[in-house]
């Protein structure tokens, strides 16, 4: 993975510290699920998508705490390194993203 700093400058000018804050106001701005699923068809790969849905589905799945990581791993087929990954940022990853759409969900629920 490459390391982001500010000084990484585009030949536009924008860091990519920036053109990553733009990406994170666009899709807090589209309300509308569809329209996130076609942006996402747009920027990602097949693969790429894959991979963003079993996170997330993982990360719904450790919130419940009624699974272990073997059982995830049976439930999904993603690999226990994912799911210790993926459990390492929702206990404690200093972005907090997984916890904030946790709650974002369950207050949608409500």
């Amino acid at each position: 993975m490459v390391e982001i700093r500010d000084n990484d400058q585009s030949a536009a000018g924008e860091s990519r510290a920036e053109a990553q804050a733009q990406l994170a106001l666009v899709l807090a701005r589209l309300s509308d699920p569809q329209a996130v699923a076609m942006l996402l068809d747009d920027l990602c790969t097949p693969a790429e998508r894959r991979a963003l849905a079993e996170r997330w589905h993982v990360a719904r799945l450790l919130a419940e705490e009624r699974y272990t990581y073997r059982q995830i791993h049976d439930l999904t087929g993603v690999s226990t390194t994912t799911i210790t990954r993926v459990a390492r940022f929702l206990k404690g990853g200093d972005a907090g993203g997984y916890r904030a759409a946790l709650a974002a969900t369950t207050k949608d629920d409500q």
